[in-house]
């Protein structure tokens, strides 16, 4: 090749490179930053001009030493003799569902609410030279297993002494108010009445009227109840004041003691109370005693048969009593205006109760004496059966009386005639006595004959 040739070719090269370096330089320049590059060997050098980094060292945990058996001796404390030992109990927290009690509360949301009460119950045990007495420490373990005639009345409100020296909490005032409202707004529905007293919230009287349909019909059953300091943690006592001045027993339930036996206030076997009962549950617990076969309550007698001789003549005791006792006896006195035993709201209640129920009772009364009057012929006519020939004196003969009955049935369970102070149960007696004292109540209420 020319060498004139060559130097043109070389020319047109280092154009056309040129060229390509403009190009480069025309184009956008990257966003990322380009970094100097170094030679590998540069970078051994700096990595060797670099101090050494220090590792700090941590020292490693030594185990603790073993310890070692000290033997620590506690001095003993000299033996004294004990004079007073007092104990008190500063709170008690009672849980019920949230509405039974109208107390102030700010949480809102809780299902349950805490009433906390202090109560400061103190006892004391003091050294006494008199000997140990078992019964006495029963009576005091378990007094309602032992009953009125080892001459404890720790049932009967009217002998609660021990009550009379505590203070009733602030959950027992704000639960009776609640109480006394519920009851007070039920009366007309239960026939249940209650009259607190205006001095002590923690009394009050109740009258019950016995549920129709039942031997207990119409009868007018007066109440006293008395709850304790720290109701409602504890049932309240109660006695029943009708009782023919101690001399009736309405019932197995109801003695002539005046004593209430039902499981809930203690005096009886079976559930016990609960503080989530209220005073309307207790009385209305009295009230379901008042029923048809009530001596189906006494031990030994649950499985009697409705339609046993036995249990019919006891309820037609129980009907007999409610009428001359707890009806003509109660009114009597209510018209006599005794305020102290029959309160107005009393008064006005036994009144008109009686005459819805005055008609109906004497109606019963009729149909009793029918059926004494057929059954004690029944008895004559099998008494002259079996004796053909009476070998009397002419004395005998002139004192004895066929009519008169009575003697033949003292013992006579299929009609329950028990000559106990009954009159024999001249149930037509009853009946005008009924008349009389109806005509006495309309009289009182102002109404025309």
């Amino acid at each position: 090749m020319p060498r004139v040739y060559a130097k043109r070719k070389m020319a047109d090269v280092g154009a056309t490179e040129l060229s390509d370096s403009e190009a480069e330089s025309s184009k956008p320049s990257s966003s990322k930053k380009k970094y100097p590059t170094r030679s590998a060997s540069s970078a051994r050098k700096a990595v060797a001009a670099a101090p050494a980094k220090k590792v700090a060292q941590v020292p490693r945990k030594q185990a603790p030493p073993p310890k070692k058996n000290v033997k620590v001796e506690v001095p003993k404390k000299e033996d004294k003799p004990a004079t007073t030992i007092t104990t008190s109990v500063k709170k008690s927290i009672l849980k019920i569902p949230k509405g039974m009690i109208d107390l102030d509360s700010s949480d809102e949301s809780s299902d349950e609410m805490s009433l906390e009460s202090t109560i400061t119950p103190t006892v004391q045990f003091t050294p006494s030279a008199t000997p140990f007495n078992p019964f006495q420490h029963a009576m005091t373990m378990f007094p309602t297993s032992f009953g009125s005639a080892h001459g404890y009345s720790n049932w009967d409100p009217r002998a609660s002494s021990d009550w009379d020296k505590v203070e009733p909490t602030a959950m027992c005032k704000k639960r009776m108010q609640h109480d006394l409202a519920n009851s007070l707004s039920e009366e007309e529905v239960l026939k249940i009445y209650v009259h607190p007293n205006e001095e002590d919230i923690t009394k009050l009287t109740a009258l019950v009227i016995g549920p129709s349909e039942t031997p207990y019909e119409g009868g007018f059953f007066l109440f006293y109840v008395r709850v304790p300091p720290e109701y409602p943690l504890k049932p309240p006592r109660v006695v029943n004041l009708t009782t023919g001045d101690n001399t009736v027993q309405f019932g197995p339930n109801l003695y002539d003691s005046g004593k209430v036996c039902l499981s809930i206030l203690g005096t009886w076997t079976g559930p016990s109370w609960s503080a989530a009962m209220t005073l309307s549950v207790t009385l209305t617990s009295i009230q379901s005693l008042m029923s048809v076969g009530a001596m189906r309550n006494e031990p030994g007698d649950e499985d009697t048969p409705m339609n046993s001789p036995r249990l019919i003549a006891y309820d037609r005791s129980v009907r007999y009593k409610t009428i001359r006792v707890a009806i003509l006896d109660n009114l009597d006195r209510a018209l006599h205006n005794d305020q102290t035993t029959f309160p107005e709201k009393f008064r006005q209640a036994m009144f008109q109760s009686f005459l819805r129920t005055c008609d109906n009772l004497m109606s019963v009364c009729v149909v009793e004496h029918e059926q004494r009057t057929a059954h004690l012929a029944e008895k004559v006519n099998k008494l002259s059966e079996k004796k053909t020939e009476w070998t009397m004196d002419e004395d005998e003969d002139e004192d004895s009386d066929m009519s008169d009955t009575d003697d033949y049935d003292e013992d006579d369970d299929d009609y329950g005639y028990d000559g106990s102070g009954d009159g024999g149960r001249d149930w037509m007696a009853l009946k005008g006595k009924l008349e009389e004292m109806k005509q006495r109540v309309r009289a009182e209420l102002g109404l025309s004959a």
